[in-house]
């Protein structure tokens, strides 16, 4: 099944936000099971990428949009370690409990892990970082 995933680009200079295609294995029927989905997705890419040795060409604008983060990578993964799958799922659902992110299907907010969840072909979803704020109110 496919979907599509909201990703914010890279540079500072505009908030350039665009849909890439995610391949999923199987009809995830609840948000624990479209997390768990993207995290294996997410897992698998990242395994290819330890396999891979020879940089991978830029483009201008690519180089353009990593200098203005600060940071120019190849797309090679020099730390060379593998993810646990079983790991990066717990990490990701107790992130999602926590509140440390959220989830949007089509503009609708996901509700607890274990609720129903109809996706269907080509929906766009947006994970959000929430920053946290500290300090004393008083």
């Amino acid at each position: 099944m496919r979907i599509y995933v909201n990703i914010q680009g890279l540079g500072k200079r505009k908030a350039a936000i665009s849909a890439q295609p995610m391949e999923l294995d199987g009809k995830p029927e609840t948000v624990k099971e479209l997390l768990f989905a993207c995290v294996a997705q997410c897992v698998r890419r990242h395994q290819a990428r330890l396999q891979q040795r020879e940089p991978m060409p830029m483009t201008e604008a690519d180089m353009d949009a990593m200098a203005q983060v600060g940071k120019l990578a190849f797309g090679i993964d020099y730390n060379g370690k593998e993810v646990d799958l079983l790991s990066a799922r717990e990490t990701a659902a107790q992130g999602y409990r926590d509140g440390l992110f959220r989830v949007f299907q089509n503009d609708e907010a996901l509700g607890e892990l274990d609720a129903p969840l109809t996706v269907r072909e080509n929906d766009r979803f947006t994970f959000i970082r929430l920053t946290m704020l500290t300090g004393w109110m008083g």
